[in-house]
């Protein structure tokens, strides 16, 4: 059967059963700028689960890059429920880092957690874009995944790792890349980054696995093509 149509009638059915909860998520306004774009019903699924959100003037803008601090909020506020959004008074013992700016709970959380450690330097970076390989360390490290690096860079497991699981978005050509805010949601789409808690009904997370997996299975074909 066409994949095409598969994952299309797999987001049919999700979004009916969405609609349909009893859970207390309200439907986000729909992106005015992600149709036809390559990650469109990633970042609609994302968007409706609250991982990533638009502008205040109904954009997602999916070309835009994302910084390293702008990443770490979407993956560490996703993961943590128990963020102080208010605890800016701090720096995070980071030399150009700034107390009282939004990202300062994010970034002291996932220093606590062991997700970031920062530069040698003492800097963190904040403003600048993050890249895949920088992504995926922070992604996996999130989810527990604290991969050996035995490799002769310190980023070489955690490629393989997301090589391997088909976690990598497809337009992603060199591991330096900076990522655009669509790539950020296929790449942590694929990695399933959807917690229970933001669908009490299992069945909402099955289908997005279930999409997850048709994307994976689509990457695959189209690369051996």
């Amino acid at each position: 059967m066409n994949q095409v149509f598969l994952k299309r009638a797999s987001l049919a059915l999700f979004f009916v059963l969405l609609a349909f909860s009893i859970s207390p998520l309200v439907m986000a306004t729909p992106l005015s700028d992600i149709e036809g774009h390559d990650y469109e019903d990633t970042i609609s699924i994302l968007t409706e689960a609250g991982i990533v959100s638009g502008y205040p003037d109904g954009t997602y803008q999916p070309n835009n890059e994302v910084n390293r601090v702008e990443f770490l909020k979407i993956v560490v506020g996703s993961t943590f429920d128990d963020i102080d959004t208010e605890a800016t008074d701090d720096t995070c013992g980071f030399s150009d880092t700034v107390s009282g700016q939004w990202y300062i709970p994010y970034l002291c959380r996932a220093l606590e957690e062991g997700i970031v450690q920062g530069y040698p330097d003492g800097t963190f970076k904040p403003e600048q874009a993050v890249n895949f390989v920088e992504a995926s360390k922070i992604a996996a490290l999130a989810h527990g995944q604290d991969l050996s690096e035995d490799g002769s860079v310190w980023y070489d497991e955690y490629v393989t790792y997301a090589s391997d699981r088909l976690f990598i978005p497809p337009d992603i050509e060199v591991l330096d890349a900076s990522l655009t805010r669509g790539q950020v949601a296929e790449l942590l789409g694929r990695q399933g980054h959807v917690r229970a808690r933001f669908w009490p009904d299992p069945a909402h997370v099955v289908l997005l696995e279930v999409v997850a997996a048709e994307d994976r299975q689509q990457d695959l074909v189209a690369r051996a093509e």
